[in-house]
């Protein structure tokens, strides 16, 4: 009989020792995972900064491509339809710029995604791996 009752206290201190390692695992996950979620939140607004930049450039550029455009003009019939014809033109340029940005906007939000994924891949593991550890650790003293 006394054999048992060492055996069941050495189970319920390594029982209690895996449950702490639990939380203290599962609280660094978290505190992990809110650092990784603030990384990916200041990111997304550096990037959408960078992207009103880009569309208030690519604005005043417009504007000052109009203002040339408008000067050179005298507004006959003839250069209203040339005009008309040159506004089409930049409008087709402005679309393929826009698209150029939308698919560097997705590229770098595909980097950034894949970055913090990969982060969180391998924090999850090394967490996986020290409680699998702890784990065999206490299977072990038993």
């Amino acid at each position: 009989m006394t054999t048992k009752k060492p055996l069941k206290e050495a189970v319920q201190v390594h029982q209690q020792q895996v449950e702490q390692l639990y939380t203290e695992t599962t609280a660094q996950v978290q505190d992990i995972l809110s650092d990784t979620q603030e990384k990916i939140e200041a990111e997304a607004k550096e990037l959408n900064q960078t992207i009103q930049t880009q569309l208030v450039q690519i604005k005043s550029d417009i504007v000052k491509r109009l203002e040339v455009i408008k000067s050179q003009f005298n507004h006959s019939q003839g250069d209203l339809s040339e005009l008309v014809t040159v506004l089409k033109n930049e409008l087709v340029n402005l679309s393929d710029d826009l698209g150029k940005i939308g698919k560097e906007v997705k590229q770098d939000i595909n980097q950034v995604t894949l970055k913090h994924k990969d982060t969180l891949s391998g924090v999850l593991k090394r967490s996986k791996e020290h409680a699998l550890e702890a784990w065999s650790k206490a299977r072990e003293r038993i």
